[in-house]
């Protein structure tokens, strides 16, 4: 049969409290809740007070633990209004503050980094204009990327699974920015510098396909750590929140990083050559003399920004997976 089993005084906390847990009929725990006996009167002190300022009140009522009353008047106020918080404000609730810091600074430092923009069409038309990369030559370097992408989530997996994520957003900002500096070389003709002393071997195909095949490995590296920390640490009723709550800002990021990529391309306009279908007679001269400080600006913004981001949480208190 049901039956309650309470636990009173409850010992080595600040203040007096009991127990009650219900069971139901199997036995198992059917509801327990924790109820602080002492009477500290902020019932009488908040009468007549806006209820928005109900959580900053309370939290005053025990030094040592005021997130749980500020967590508790929250959720009050939120019954007075009838009101649902968002994923996000659900996590922060749920999560203990340490918790919780982890989480925000795990969300800014991850965001950063895929918040990055890119140079845009322009240094694709670049390389199939100016360096001769046809599109069979590009869909191969896209087959590179994807089989050396999956390479590298065993290759790095001691690594994700040793590393913060911080420490592995500095490596992989630092190795990014390294491997940047051969497209922006071959926009100054390293390229030719390197084929006139290899025979032909180092041309531009070459440096493109080794600096794809160095890069690509990197490719979700980010990711995964963050995806275990969810899987590991979250709290079981919490974990479908957490998924949410991250892919939310990683598409956010995402919208970000187009959003840059076309304020960048308004900066430095970079124009394809066009030619009338009819004529053959060139309407739009190809203008790609600004892609050079469009790629410098895009790997200095990718260096700094990442790095930029984890200082700010540090110095934030906060911390990363």
């Amino acid at each position: 049969m049901p039956r309650t089993v309470t636990i009173e005084p409850v010992t080595r906390i600040e203040g007096h409290a009991r127990i009650r847990i219900r069971l139901d009929e199997s036995g198992a725990v059917d509801d327990a809740r924790v109820e602080i006996t002492s009477l500290r009167g902020f019932e009488q002190f908040v009468i007549g007070r806006p209820a928005e300022e109900l959580p900053r009140i309370v939290s005053r009522i025990c030094g040592v633990c005021p997130w749980m009353h500020h967590l508790a008047a929250a959720r009050a106020v939120d019954g007075c209004f009838a009101v649902e918080p968002p994923p996000a404000g659900r996590l922060l609730r749920e999560l203990s503050p340490e918790a919780a810091r982890t989480l925000l600074g795990t969300v800014i430092i991850i965001f950063a980094f895929r918040a990055l923009p890119g140079p845009g069409a322009g240094a694709s038309w670049w390389m199939i204009d100016e360096l001769g990369f046809d599109q069979s030559f590009l869909s191969r370097l896209d087959l590179i990327t994807s089989a050396l992408t999956l390479a590298g989530l065993f290759l790095f997996r001691r690594f994700m699974a040793e590393k913060s994520i911080a420490q592995i957003v500095i490596f992989l900002t630092v190795a990014t920015t390294a491997l940047s500096l051969p497209i922006i070389g071959m926009f100054h003709g390293l390229h030719e510098w390197t084929a006139a002393h290899t025979g032909g071997v180092v041309d531009a195909r070459f440096i493109a396909i080794a600096n794809t095949a160095l890069e690509s490995p990197l490719g979700q590296v980010s990711m995964v750590p963050m995806l275990a920390w969810i899987a590991n640490s979250a709290p079981p009723h919490l974990k479908a929140t957490f998924f949410a709550v991250m892919a939310s800002f990683t598409n956010l990021a995402l919208s970000a990083s187009q959003l840059g990529t076309k304020y960048l391309n308004q900066i430095y306009t970079i124009a394809r050559e066009v030619k009338d279908a009819a004529t053959g007679a060139i309407t739009t001269p190809a203008d790609y003399g600004a892609l050079g400080e469009l790629l410098v600006t895009v790997t200095v913004i990718a260096l700094v920004v990442p790095l930029a981001a984890i200082l700010l949480t540090r110095l934030a208190g906060l911390r990363s997976a």
